[in-house]
């Protein structure tokens, strides 16, 4: 719980930095925060994050991306702004349909690697979350670890925003609309890898620290953990090995 809490309070917080950044009312923001230390549960925690977003990405419709003047007549005119976080194919963040989204969604794909690693650095499990829950083929903690950090990705967003102009071979629409970032774009925008790998180091740190707490904290000493799992490995129910473990070693007859 108390990791649930300090990783949206940090999202949350870097949130609030973009929304000063963009001129946005912080009033309804800052209760949500506040009622952030009084949440005791994680669905709690969810509930505020979700309405914090419900603030947060609003505040970004009045963001423009800038394009060369003379290539303006061949670019979609929904390409020009952040109306929404949504793809309009999708109804969610996955399949972005404007540059400013695809470029979040790729720094986000290089977050989420960075974290992977920093976790495993730690000893962690990527994939049991703490916010997010177990899914198939997912890394959740790793999802979990990125919250703090996803407000640097969008400083950095905003600061490329407002630094470059883009030409019309940055980016290219698929049939279905879906709108993808080319070389050598992409290949600047994985030069960032290195800044979010020391962002994340600390919060892995972190969240590994706190799991390492949390198990002392359950009195269970080393020899009753490993009673505890010989019952398990007992009960566990059987299943025929794959051919590679089922191969028999080749011994030699006396």
């Amino acid at each position: 719980m108390y990791a649930a809490r300090e990783l949206i309070a940090g999202k949350l917080d870097g949130q609030r930095r973009i929304l000063v950044r963009l001129g946005a009312d912080l009033r309804e923001f800052d209760r949500l925060r506040a009622s952030l230390a009084s949440a005791d549960s994680i669905e709690r925690v969810r509930v505020i994050e979700a309405n914090a977003a419900a603030l947060y990405f609003p505040a970004w419709r009045g963001v423009r991306i800038r394009f060369r003047e003379r290539e303006l007549a061949r670019i979609p005119a929904r390409w020009l702004r952040c109306d929404s976080r949504a793809s309009l194919l999708t109804g969610a963040p996955r399949a972005a349909t404007s540059p400013i989204n695809s470029m979040r969604n790729y720094l986000f794909a290089c977050l989420e690697s960075e974290a992977r690693l920093a976790l495993l650095a730690q000893g962690c499990d990527p994939t049991m979350g703490v916010l997010h829950a177990d899914q198939r083929n997912r890394d959740s903690l790793a999802l979990d670890a990125m919250e703090p950090v996803r407000a640097d990705v969008d400083a950095f967003l905003l600061d490329l925003l407002e630094d470059r102009e883009f030409t019309a071979r940055d980016f290219g629409e698929l049939p279905n609309g879906i709108c993808r970032i080319a070389a050598p774009l992409t290949h600047e925008l994985a030069l960032t890898l290195p800044h979010w790998r020391e962002c994340l180091r600390p919060i892995a740190a972190g969240l590994a620290q706190t799991f390492r707490e949390a198990l002392a904290n359950t009195g269970a000493s080393p020899r009753s953990r490993s009673a505890n799992e010989q019952r398990k490995r007992r009960i566990a129910p059987a299943f025929d090995p794959s051919p590679l473990r089922a191969t028999p070693r080749k011994t030699s007859q006396p």
